[in-house]
């Protein structure tokens, strides 16, 4: 699977009630949420720390290629990058890849924050917003090889959760919403477990 093919199926569950202006804004908190989630999963030794990089990866990469597709870029020259790194093999250490994930999603969301909120023309900053993008995948790439984890993997995992979460093939706010409720359950009844489990300590 290609970058492109995987950008097609990603646009189709884009939320297409939002404007121009609202879609940027979405993209850029989305942005910095997900690459943060990576982080926190990575730093924590989450268990089941596999499957759930591989989540939280997939969902970096839906906002990286739908915003991508906001600013008309073209994903040819990241899929170039996918065969720049060796399994095992990255140039520093997780944790800086970590940060500078972070760092260049954050700067996203400010030039994010002067188009939409600012005032400022899209054509001035598209370029550094661009470059940010290929900042936060070349990271998130190295992140993945250091684990051993192929990117098209995480491409492959993110459609059959997307085709999971919207049966229609299209977003659908009901079912965001449902979603975000059982995850609350989810995490109320592992809380739970985890009481119950000190108690009976």
């Amino acid at each position: 699977m290609t970058l492109g093919e995987y950008q097609a199926q990603a646009l189709t569950t884009l939320n297409l009630a939002l404007d121009g202006n609202e879609r940027l804004a979405n993209l850029a908190l989305g942005l910095c949420g997900e690459t943060l989630e990576l982080a926190r999963v990575i730093c924590e030794a989450c268990p089941n720390s596999r499957r759930r990089i591989i989540d939280e990866a997939g969902d970096v990469m839906w906002y990286l290629v739908v915003s991508a597709d906001a600013l008309d870029c073209r994903l040819q020259p990241w899929d170039d990058l996918l065969d720049d790194c060796q399994f095992g093999m990255v140039s520093t250490t997780i944790l800086h890849h970590l940060w500078s994930m972070c760092f260049a999603s954050g700067e996203f969301g400010e030039f994010a924050k002067k188009v939409v909120f600012q005032g400022h023309p899209l054509a001035k900053h598209r370029s550094e917003m661009v470059l940010r993008l290929e900042e936060v995948f070349r990271n998130l790439r190295d992140i993945l090889w250091a684990y051993r984890m192929p990117v098209v993997e995480v491409l492959h995992y993110n459609v059959s959760k997307l085709k999971e979460r919207y049966p229609d093939g299209v977003f659908s706010a009901t079912h965001s919403v449902q979603r975000a409720a059982d995850m609350v359950s989810s995490a109320g009844g592992e809380a739970s477990r985890e009481d119950s489990t000190k108690e009976a300590d």
